[in-house]
């Protein structure tokens, strides 16, 4: 042997182990390989949206009969002018002037039918609701008088257009409404009470809510109305003391409105929607 000999590797001296190391990074290689591919493949995949938002794909959700309950909070306004005490303020100059706003609960129900094409829904709806608020105000002019206003009843038949995303639904409502209006003025020390027979009144409504269905055939929603009613001027109205009373309850003007906010809850007839 001489002395420049050279001296042996691990690799020169075991063969195998060199074998071995070159398949290890081998296999290495194609994982990384395989995982970018992988990454890429998951890029060009088209991002599937939340299910509240995604549009309607198995069919009209929304489309068919439903019938249910509300309940909420009504706050009316009405401004009117009495003869009761002062005879002819009111077409010389109205004086005996009062402002009543009532406020208390409502609640009753709905039904309706809905079509559905796309993402637009179309309906009917029919509502009734009971109600029953009053207040009662003093006059400004005469001492002791006071002046009671009350709301009766709250009806509407209306038209519905929305959008519908998946189980949501936004839509706005607007048609007929009608209430019953009851005026009082009382002051017995000018000659007792006034009360006007109950009035019917009607006018028109505006409004709008969200929907959205809890499961299949079960709708929860939220609602707010805008009521503005036409009454006429009530006349010839006899007091407790037997006078007449030509214009008992007048200039309505266009000041008798009522706005409720609603909580819905109804029940969607027919074939179960696929969610």
């Amino acid at each position: 042997m001489t002395s420049r000999m050279r001296q042996l590797t691990p690799s020169d001296s075991d063969p195998k182990g060199k074998i071995m190391r070159r398949l290890q990074c081998a296999l290495l290689v194609a994982a990384i390989a395989t995982g970018f591919a992988s990454v890429a493949a998951a890029a060009d995949m088209p991002i599937k949206a939340s299910p509240l938002w995604s549009a309607p794909a198995t069919g009209p959700l929304w489309e068919g009969i439903y019938v249910g309950v509300n309940l909420g909070d009504a706050n009316a306004r009405s401004t009117w002018c009495t003869d009761a005490v002062i005879a002819g303020n009111c077409e010389t100059g109205p004086t005996d002037v009062v402002t009543g706003s009532p406020r208390g609960l409502v609640g009753g129900g709905q039904f309706g039918d809905r079509w559905q094409w796309g993402n637009v829904v179309v309906g009917l709806e029919g509502m009734y609701d009971a109600l029953s608020i009053t207040t009662t105000g003093i006059s400004p002019v005469v001492a002791g008088e006071t002046l009671a206003t009350k709301f009766t009843g709250l009806y509407s038949a209306t038209g519905e257009i929305g959008l519908a995303f998946d189980r949501l639904l936004a839509y706005g409502k607007g048609g007929w409404a009608g209430t019953e209006l009851k005026l009082q003025a009382q002051s017995v020390a000018a000659g007792g009470s006034l009360v006007a027979p109950p009035a019917f009144v009607d006018g028109w409504t505006l409004g709008g809510g969200l929907e959205y269905q809890l499961m299949p055939h079960i709708i929860l929603g939220v609602e707010y109305d805008y009521y503005r009613f036409n009454p006429t001027n009530i006349i010839n109205v006899t007091n407790s003391a037997g006078a007449l009373i030509t214009c008992a309850f007048c200039n309505f003007g266009s000041s008798t409105h009522l706005q409720t906010i609603l909580g819905r809850i109804s029940f969607q007839a027919g074939p179960a929607p696929a969610f």
